[in-house]
């Protein structure tokens, strides 16, 4: 009797370790339909951000594994997410991680991944490419299964064999790179492929032909063309860095085909100091140089800008205020009055304060400021705008012409008459394909050369006056002009120079005896990005002087010549004085709409 009260305890007990283990995996994989954020691994996190449709996922290891009836814990927000983010450290993407994602356009797998399981990209709407690293060894059954969409998947080298599924109903598959040599490919692979046209495999024919029966697939191979081994048709791999570029000399890179060897070269920029991924004559180099020099922006390490890093709600009231002059608010130590998430020691609690108490930018909820959130083009916009009324006092009522972008439509409602001032100001000129990309994700690169044109195109007299050394040096301070009912023409719709003038304030009483002054002007305009074209004039103040007793001011004119056949963005004039044989340089902006306007 005792022996089956034993017993009877012993399974009790062995029920109920069962039931805390069912609880505790049912519990793990369990959806919050309101959480942002959670674990998918055992040292993985993923991050969703509703406002840029990004699932971000970080942390080392693998992901968990998912299937149909026990779905990732973003899958309740499939509509909703537009990109997907893997960091360095993440080595498995899990099974039916991805499944029914179908808004999801755009993917980055890191180098270092290793696996991919099934089902991890099924069923995807839109998604059109996907480059799968070299890393990558192990890629499950069906992952790409019925991507409608999806026109081109690049596999690294690390793949040796395809498992059944992979391509099947991807009626848009146009092309695939196989750069690594295919010991088994599954009999059921391209099922109804058929807009597959090209076929890249660096093994020889023989082995694709051993692993592939092409006459199996007649539907699918008698239209696609199969490349294999030495192509007509080069296929180079990632560029290589040769030598390193410097602060004065230019870098060397080198790209390899990865069928036939051939080898091709080509230089990279010399570097804007102390930036060590910021190199010359790209379309942001001005802007970063300028918001470096102002103060207004700083690398996010001693020698890293980081142009393509994301912006957030932190990064750019910060800018705002340091724009503002950086002032001190009463409530500095108890930024907590304000926002829960806010700390005192922070590095951006000042600008939040400051921010909130001037108007410029809110929280996300009556006591969150969200510090981290990832920033859009659109908020981008309501901010900058926000500060022009409010701390500049300037008239934020003029609109742009928004419908010349063809997704004019995709602005938030509660951002289009901030869109319509940034277009009209000249903050945004669209992307690519005529497209303003509203709800895009901001860049650091994108940040500095909108502060770079606001700046320029807001207080000019104020904010971009670089002659305090000149007053403190010589006693006299110079104010650089260019006259919008001075713009001359030749026939073209853009101007080929325009009058400015050079006026020299002194510091002391009217009536003080300059020093004869030699001024010589360094001009080069800072083209859009579409077109990329500089130039340079050399444009001389020989002397002719005017003088205006009612101001005390001495006018040095000159002409300011422009290439009529470039639509000319703003125009950098470094300015070298020369006083009784000793020089100086001081650097002056000037805005060719706001002069045509």
């Amino acid at each position: 009797m005792k022996t089956a009260k034993r017993a009877a305890a012993a399974l009790m007990a062995l029920l109920a370790v069962v039931s805390v283990i069912y609880v505790t995996v049912i519990g793990a994989f369990a959806i919050s339909p309101e959480a942002n954020e959670g674990e998918c691994g055992r040292d993985l996190i993923w991050r969703f951000y509703p406002e840029s449709g990004v699932l971000y996922i970080s942390g080392t290891g693998d992901m968990y594994d998912y299937s149909f009836e026990s779905p990732a814990p973003w899958s309740n927000k499939k509509d909703d997410i537009k990109e997907v983010t893997l960091s360095a450290g993440v080595t498995s993407v899990g099974s039916y991680a991805f499944y029914g994602i179908r808004n999801l356009v755009q993917v980055a797998l890191p180098e270092g991944l290793t696996k991919i399981g099934d089902s991890a990209f099924r069923n995807i709407l839109f998604l059109d490419y996907v480059k799968i690293p070299d890393s990558v060894t192990q890629l499950g059954e069906c992952v790409f299964e019925s991507c409608v969409h999806l026109k081109m998947v690049d596999f690294g080298s690390g793949i040796s064999e395809i498992k059944e599924g992979t391509f099947n109903y991807d009626s848009n598959l146009n092309t695939l790179y196989f750069r690594g040599r295919l010991e088994k490919v599954a009999e059921t692979v391209f099922i109804d492929c058929r807009g597959l046209r090209t076929v890249n495999y660096i093994g020889t024919r023989e082995e694709w032909n051993a692993r592939v029966e092409e006459g199996k697939w007649q539907s699918v191979f008698s239209r696609a063309r199969v490349r294999c081994h030495a192509s007509s048709e080069h296929q180079f791999g990632e560029w290589e860095t040769i030598k390193e570029a410097t602060f004065d000399e230019e870098g060397e890179l080198k790209h390899t085909c990865t069928f036939c060897g051939v080898s091709e070269k080509k230089t990279t920029n010399s570097l804007v100091y102390p930036f060590v991924d910021v190199t010359r004559n790209t379309w942001y180099t001005d802007a970063v140089i300028f918001c470096r020099d102002k103060g207004y922006m700083s690398g996010v390490s001693e020698n890293r800008f980081q142009p393509s890093g994301r912006v957030t709600r932190s990064m750019v009231v910060t800018v705002l205020w340091r724009m503002a002059g950086a002032p001190v608010s009463e409530n500095t130590m108890d930024p907590g009055r304000f926002f829960t998430d806010v700390k005192p020691d922070k590095w951006y609690s000042n600008a939040v304060i400051w921010a909130k108490e001037k108007g410029v930018a809110h929280g996300v909820s009556a006591d969150r400021f969200d510090p981290e959130s990832i920033v859009t083009r659109e908020q981008l916009a309501v901010m900058f705008m926000q500060y022009s009324v409010k701390i500049l006092g300037e008239d934020a009522s003029e609109r742009g012409y928004l419908a010349q972008f063809s997704d004019a439509n995709k602005i938030s409602g509660w951002a289009v008459d901030a869109m319509s001032w940034a277009v009209n100001k000249g903050l945004f000129s669209g992307r690519v394909d005529s497209m303003l990309a509203p709800k895009g994700r901001a860049t650091r690169a994108e940040l500095a050369q909108i502060i770079f044109r606001f700046v320029i195109r807001s207080d000019r007299s104020e904010n971009l006056r670089s002659d305090e050394k000149l007053s403190e040096k010589w006693g006299f301070t110079l104010r650089f002009y260019a006259l919008a009912n001075q713009v001359l023409y030749d026939g073209g719709g853009f101007p080929d120079y325009a009058r400015c003038y050079l006026a020299v304030y002194p510091d002391a009483d009217e009536g003080r005896e300059l020093p004869e002054i030699e001024m010589i002007a360094d001009v080069s305009c800072i083209a859009g990005s579409a077109r990329g074209v500089k130039f340079e004039k050399k444009v001389s103040y020989d002397g002719t002087v005017y003088y205006k007793a009612d101001s005390s001011r001495l006018y040095y004119s000159g002409f300011l010549y422009f290439d009529p056949n470039v639509e000319n963005d703003p125009i950098k004039v470094d300015l070298t004085v020369t006083v009784g044989g000793e020089s100086l340089t001081v650097t002056y902006y000037v805005d060719v709409d706001f002069m045509i306007a």
